[in-house]
């Protein structure tokens, strides 16, 4: 393979950046705004530089190669770095106000987003933020495309790892949540096998609270409990655990603020200890600078 890398034009690497977005040469066109006929002869172009194909027809779509696959990656990245310039001279041209797009898991949002948040806004009034509240997995995808500038979470796949720096923050205690007048509230002695009497509402399968709690139970030589209900929300998990005598762990962060803080007496907090999630830090992308304003954000932490 003969390649000639230093010889891709501009156009070339949006169109690279595309492919990997789309499974589909149309849509990729699309996206970077030309025609289908003009990316295949794009195509080409790229393809002769490199010496390989950039793809191979799948169905109706495609399928990077290897060497495709690599240089899409990397076009990314440039794309990338070419908007987050495009940010810090719209912050220089405005004085240093900016923007800064930023995920969590919940408990990180409450303990360290909020916070930053309220001592940045005194200070920086016309400094805009968005927050995005979701589970890791989520949150380091929305970093490694470039759509956050930083994250709150846990390193989750061999991807995240390659592609992903984490500075560790702090542990994620869980606390198993049911109504105040639940009859495991009266019982001095809580044991295991009482917890199996009761419907359970987890998260999805796999999050980190479910395996946290899977260990739990692993660790007392039981199984999880077989009637459960499992959901994301946890709006809806505490509206079930009001409404049943069902139980729930969630972060004890979110209990102490979303719950305790508004209206937390008609719920409990069970005597079970010992059970986290491990540890949550901060996630940003490898070899990557981040704009004056996010990294005045993530410096708070």
């Amino acid at each position: 393979m003969n390649s000639r890398t230093s010889l891709l034009k501009p156009m070339h690497i949006q169109l690279l950046a595309a492919l990997e977005d789309n499974a589909h040469l149309g849509n990729a066109a699309r996206d970077v705004g030309i025609s289908q006929p003009a990316a295949s002869r794009m195509q080409t172009e790229i393809e002769t530089l490199i010496g390989t194909a950039v793809h191979f027809k799948k169905g109706r779509g495609i399928e990077l190669s290897a060497a495709g696959k690599a240089l899409a990656l990397r076009a990314q990245r440039i794309r990338r770095e070419l908007d987050n310039a495009a940010k810090e001279l719209a912050e220089i041209e405005t004085g240093g106000v900016g923007h800064v797009r930023i995920g969590a898991v919940t408990s990180a949002a409450i303990e360290y987003i909020l916070p930053a948040i309220q001592k940045l806004k005194s200070a920086h009034p016309k400094l805009s933020i968005d927050v995005t509240v979701g589970p890791s997995r989520e949150i380091c995808a929305g970093v490694r495309r470039g759509e956050l500038d930083f994250g709150i979470g846990r390193l989750v796949t061999d991807e995240d790892r390659r592609e992903l720096t984490f500075e560790p923050l702090q542990t994620e205690p869980v606390a198993f949540i049911v109504r105040a007048d639940h009859p495991l509230t009266q019982n001095e002695n809580l044991q295991a096998r009482d917890l199996f009497v009761y419907d359970w509402v987890l998260p999805e399968a796999g999050s980190p609270i479910s395996r946290a709690v899977l260990g739990y139970f692993e660790a007392l030589g039981s199984a999880m409990p077989s009637q459960r209900v499992s959901t994301s929300s946890l709006l809806l998990t505490v509206a079930m655990v009001r409404r049943s005598y069902a139980i729930a762990p969630i972060a004890r962060s979110a209990f102490d603020i979303l719950v305790g803080g508004l209206d937390g007496s008609d719920l409990a907090v069970l005597p079970i200890n010992g059970v986290d999630v491990g540890v949550y830090g901060l996630i940003t992308l490898r070899d990557h600078r981040l704009t004056g304003s996010a990294a005045l954000f993530s410096g708070l932490f």
